[in-house]
């Protein structure tokens, strides 16, 4: 029996699908006869391409597995990986050795190469491995699905790694994949931060961070405001280390927009931006800010920022909705508008987002290297001025063409957050863009130009923008005493609501109790455990399909029920039997209700202690005789 003819009838149990479309394939002769197989040096066939009127080896023309196995050795350790090119599959049989991997997606965009691995290789080691998917010229959009599901399933926990030379060979089927891949992993990453504060340090941080947030003036109102007014996004890239002291001559010349990262560093340069912005819920965020002294320049947040920000800021606050749907909800209660910014995988797309609502016009970019510009990870200044990185050698490192046309190490966030730019420059077409940030990534859709031209060219004029932030914050500023008696009318009703789903939570656990009890019994009494399992069923369609309406409750439980619905234990597996059933319906139930008690304790804990502060601020203005706005 021929290669062939063996690897076919693997491939018929592995992948039906696949197998029909390659019989197909080889019935139809519908091969462009662009790729052949030669025998190496050492006897093994090696897989060679017709690149114009020039061959070149994809695989060793010497020791395909000896290279393969190479390859796979400078593979960093993971549990899941994407493989871009099919070769004759020596680097996924090495690859496939490492130990604890889950997942192999190979995209393979030629069948003729697949066909050819199948006449002369012996692939029975793949297609009998449940580890390997495979993706054989397949359509951008089925590609996609299957990578949107690895990304939602296994985030963070996968590389994408192409083959040898395959990215050039295939460059322009490479690039496609890999942005679709980006935006899905830019997508995601979005979605996780618009739910980051589900977690019970995110959830902490909102209700701590929502008198400050309700009682002061939202960033809508600054929407607008500095029309055509030059404005400069100022992250900390390494290559702000080669301008910043030219910031210093734009104060009231240009809107200067600084993420948090970089305050520290114009700080030194006694350098004062015109608004700080920051979202990020995490501690590490909060060490950038601490022992800050900001007295006097406004702080853009987003109320899931890490609490101790707001509590030590000095400074005005103004807050904004990146990332909030608790923020959305009160505001709907409220009949308020705080302003939407659109959330991006960085504080350095959210400033961009900013930058765009309030009118920038040119909007010019400094300290944006998007890679690692002479090894360095930040400019000087900040906390994290002596990171370096070097390139290792490994294959999970990633170069992107800068400015002058080279290539720059960088990594794949930093491509996600490039993307995230070009996408969003592609859409604005009534500004100017321009990359003034003399290094790294090149932005495409931006002008390239010094700071010094560009303060030249478009910053020449004076604007009151301090003036006009002043008269903003005075003026938009919301009356406290009627905004506190409507807040705590609404955080009555979630307190409410979160007590009644805590004690549906503990009458289900009551009966997954009681269920457990019967089903022990040396005989069941089918006739309680239907009724049980039907007194559950109303409780589960109450807390799952919300009858209360209360979109509120959705948003904060969304996140356990989900998961558990879409879970192994959600529906009967094949020729389960009825004790596996009763066991699978037990399992389900106690992971449903003892995550519904936990997390409606925890956040009717964290609603009392700011329904406590919207009242002692109450009484603090009653006292001091304020009257009605």
């Amino acid at each position: 029996m021929s290669y062939l003819e063996k690897n076919l009838e693997h491939l018929k149990r592995f992948n039906s699908r696949l197998y029909d479309r390659v019989s197909e394939w080889l019935s139809e002769g519908d091969l462009e006869g662009r790729f052949s197989v030669v025998q190496g040096k050492n006897g093994e066939p090696s897989l060679k391409c017709l690149d114009g009127e020039k061959s070149k080896f994809i695989t060793s023309a010497y020791n395909p597995s000896r290279e393969s196995e190479q390859w796979a050795e400078k593979v960093e350790d993971t549990k899941n990986y994407v493989i871009y090119g099919f070769g004759l599959g020596y680097h996924l049989a090495a690859l496939a050795e490492k130990d604890e991997i889950k997942r192999i997606f190979v995209i393979e965009p030629n069948n003729e190469v697949f066909c050819l691995a199948l006449k002369h290789q012996d692939l029975e080691w793949l297609f009998t491995n449940s580890v390997f998917q495979l993706f054989i010229a397949e359509e951008e959009s089925t590609i996609k699905l299957g990578l949107q599901l690895l990304v939602h399933n296994v985030y963070n926990e996968f590389e994408f790694i192409p083959f040898n030379n395959y990215s050039n060979i295939s460059r322009e089927n490479y690039s496609k994949i890999e942005k679709v891949l980006n935006e899905i992993v830019g997508a995601y990453i979005l979605e996780v931060n618009t739910f980051a504060f589900f977690g019970k340090k995110w959830t902490n941080n909102f209700f701590e961070n929502l008198y400050p947030t309700l009682t002061n003036p939202g960033i809508k109102g600054l929407f607008d405001k500095f029309e055509n007014v030059p404005t400069v996004i100022i992250s900390a890239g390494p290559s702000l280390n080669k301008n910043i002291h030219l910031l210093k001559e734009l104060e009231g010349r240009a809107m200067l927009l600084c993420v948090g990262t970089s305050y520290k560093a114009l700080e030194k340069h006694g350098i004062r931006p015109d608004l700080i912005v920051s979202f990020d819920g995490s501690y590490k965020n909060y060490e950038i800010f601490e022992g800050l002294n900001i007295t006097d320049i406004p702080l853009v947040y987003d109320p899931t920022i890490h609490y101790k920000i707001i509590q030590e800021h000095k400074g005005p606050l103004i807050p904004a909705n990146v990332t909030s749907n608790f923020l959305g909800w009160f505001e709907e209660q409220l009949d308020l508008s705080v302003g939407n910014i659109l959330v991006g995988a960085s504080i350095a797309n959210v400033t961009f987002d900013i930058a765009r609502k309030i009118g920038g016009n040119p909007i010019i970019f400094v300290g944006q290297d998007l890679a690692y510009t002479d090894g360095q990870t930040h400019a000087k200044g900040t906390i994290y001025e002596k990171e370096r990185v070097k390139e290792s050698g490994t294959l999970m490192e990633s170069f992107v063409e800068d400015i002058h046309g080279n290539q720059v190490l960088s990594n794949r966030s930093f491509k996600i957050f490039l993307q995230w730019f070009e996408n969003q420059i592609e859409k604005t077409k009534d500004r100017i863009f321009i990359d003034a940030t003399e290094g790294g990534a090149k932005i495409h859709g931006t002008e390239i130009m010094p700071l010094a031209e560009v303060i030249e060219k478009y910053c020449h004029k004076e604007y009151p923008i301090t003036e006009v932030i002043n008269e903003f914050l005075v003026k938009e500023e919301p009356c406290e005493k009627e905004r506190i008696e409507q807040t705590l009318q609404v955080l009555k009703i979630i307190i409410e609501d979160l007590q009644q789903f805590n004690k549906r939570a503990k009458k289900g656990l009551k009966y997954v109790d009681e269920l457990q009890i019967l089903f022990k019994r040396p005989e069941a009494n089918h006739k309680k455990i239907q009724k049980i399992l039907r007194s559950l069923d109303k409780i589960d369609k109450k807390i799952v399909t919300y009858e209360d309406g209360k979109i509120f409750l959705q948003i904060i439980f969304q996140p356990l029920v989900i998961p558990l619905l879409n879970g192994p234990d959600s529906k009967p597996m094949p020729d389960e039997t009825e004790e596996e059933s009763f066991v699978r319906i037990i399992r389900f139930n106690r992971n449903l209700y003892d995550g519904l008690n936990e997390i409606s304790k925890i956040v009717l804990e964290l609603v009392e202690k700011a329904n406590k502060t919207f009242t002692d601020n109450l009484h603090r203005l009653l006292q001091g005789g304020v009257e009605s706005c």
